[in-house]
């Protein structure tokens, strides 16, 4: 069982982000800088990018937001991020945002084609990064309009494709606590069931999230970053007897 800060990263998207639109991506003259696959465990800064939608009594609203944290020393997940010379993602410098310490960028890559462009300090290096992976995605998917805790639930997720470790699908109590199963590549039939249920505070509303990520892990003058794509969505769910 885990809880994640979910009101600090939906206040982000709230304030971040706009709707999904064509990316315009100036990438002549910008090349790769010398890098290796990296299998460090901890990292100096993390790349996110994100698409998210949010269902909420029927109502769907599509959302994006690309995101950047740069640690003063490596660690496994973002810490509180040192500031640098600049960020930029496909032309667009970032923002630094010094209430939650990260940089922001309003428009987002949508997950397409992203050029890094990162003009370090401190122990951050300088280096241009190309992004050409694929964005993760599923076939279809149908998230429930409420869970039935007597007798749990399957969730079938399809055609899952171009996901790494980390995609995963999470139900969530109105307190934010989740049981999260993962999701692979292919088709998914996943059960939570009646005495998972049990262990979240099931009263009211909860939440169902979809999380797919397609991730690298590289290495650049010595230093590790982790690069992530992420379709998420997140319906407000009942919990039902």
């Amino acid at each position: 069982m885990k809880k994640i800060t979910f009101l600090v990263l939906f206040v982000g998207f709230l304030l971040g982000c706009k709707k999904e639109e064509n990316t315009i991506v100036p990438s002549e003259g910008i090349q790769n800088s010398p890098h290796s696959v990296s299998t460090a465990t901890a990292y100096s800064g993390f790349f996110t990018s994100v698409t998210n939608t949010f269902v909420f009594s029927h109502t769907v609203t599509i959302e994006a937001l690309s995101e950047v944290h740069f640690n003063n020393a490596p660690a496994d997940s973002p810490q509180n991020c040192i500031k640098v010379g600049d960020v930029k993602l496909n032309g667009t410098s970032f923002l630094y945002d010094s209430i939650y310490r990260v940089y922001r960028n309003n428009t987002s890559s949508n997950l397409g084609k992203e050029v890094w462009e990162i003009n370090g300090g401190g122990d951050i290096p300088s280096f241009n990064f190309i992004n050409n992976a694929t964005p993760p995605n599923c076939q279809s998917y149908v998230l429930p309009d409420s869970v039935s805790i007597s007798s749990g639930i399957t969730i079938n997720i399809p055609g899952a494709n171009n996901i790494t470790t980390g995609s995963q699908i999470t139900i969530y109590d109105n307190n934010f606590m989740g049981i999260s199963k993962p999701i692979v590549n292919g088709n998914n039939s996943v059960f939570f069931s009646s005495s998972e249920l049990w262990l979240l505070s099931l009263s009211g509303d909860g939440y169902i999230s979809l999380d797919l990520q397609n991730v690298q892990n590289l290495n650049f003058y010595g230093k590790d970053f982790k690069f992530v794509k992420q379709k998420g969505f997140l319906k407000l769910i009942k919990f039902m007897p």
